[in-house]
């Protein structure tokens, strides 16, 4: 549905290009969450507002999207591996929560192609 995606490759290359963000260690608060539970806070985040905005989604339906959003949350986490368990500083949240904005985004534009067909 969406990792085999141009959109899909757009949001890759988007990550790609903001590397920079998690090449040194961030100095973020003893309270901040790390790398890792920030990006899997997130993605539950959104799947919860997708769903919450496409009421009408079976099961199986729902179960894919969960599948799709494991893929990419995969991806992410072994692309930025080495960072995972460092405190997240403000530039890293504000990339995360625009990359899961961004994929929500995704499957907000499939879910419409599919049901506009």
């Amino acid at each position: 549905m969406i990792t085999d995606s141009d959109g899909y490759l757009e949001l890759i290359g988007y990550l790609s290009d903001s590397l920079s963000l998690f090449e040194q260690q961030p100095k973020g608060c003893d309270d901040a969450p790390t790398l890792k539970q920030f990006i899997r806070y997130q993605m539950v985040e959104q799947m919860v507002m997708l769903f919450n905005e496409h009421k009408s989604l079976s099961q199986d339906e729902r179960l894919h999207i969960v599948t799709q959003v494991d893929l990419v949350t995969r991806d992410l986490l072994e692309v930025l591996d080495r960072n995972l368990e460092h405190k997240i500083d403000q530039h890293q949240q504000c990339f995360i929560i625009d990359f899961s904005c961004l994929l929500k985004n995704l499957f907000d534009s499939r879910l419409f192609e599919l049901t506009s067909a």
